[in-house]
């Protein structure tokens, strides 16, 4: 909310995301009293989410296992992701999301001992 104030200091109305509330004693609470309102567009962005039901892409882990501190690193050949299953906008953090998904055969890996789904490395990478 945003006090704006008339040529006399005082003010005349409340702005609140682009309506104007009128005060008490204030300029807009005469009925018939003409007035002008001029305002300044803020610079914004439209972002679209969840725009897709599903994708398919490969999904890298890059980590460290906490009690041995070996590095590890894992990848999923295939996933099929599902929109997110929550979104939380609001709360100590920027956001939240959780996304479930299932992890698919990928046929083009078919050497002897080469798992169709996924690899984990871990050691000294």
């Amino acid at each position: 909310m945003n006090r704006k104030t008339g040529g006399d200091g005082l003010p005349p109305c409340l702005c609140r995301r682009g309506s104007i509330v009128a005060l008490a004693g204030g300029l807009l609470a005469t009925k018939g009293t003409a007035f002008t309102v001029s305002y300044k567009r803020h610079k914004s962005q439209r972002v679209q989410a969840l725009l897709y039901t599903a994708l398919e892409r490969n999904l890298e882990f890059d980590g460290v296992n906490e009690r041995t501190g070996n590095l590890w690193f894992a990848k999923l050949f295939r996933v099929n992701c599902a929109p997110a299953e929550s979104l939380s906008l609001i709360g100590d953090d920027f956001a939240t999301f959780k996304i479930t998904g299932e992890a698919l055969r990928d046929e083009t890996r078919a050497g002897v001992g080469e798992s169709q789904f996924f690899e984990l490395l871990t050691g000294d990478l």
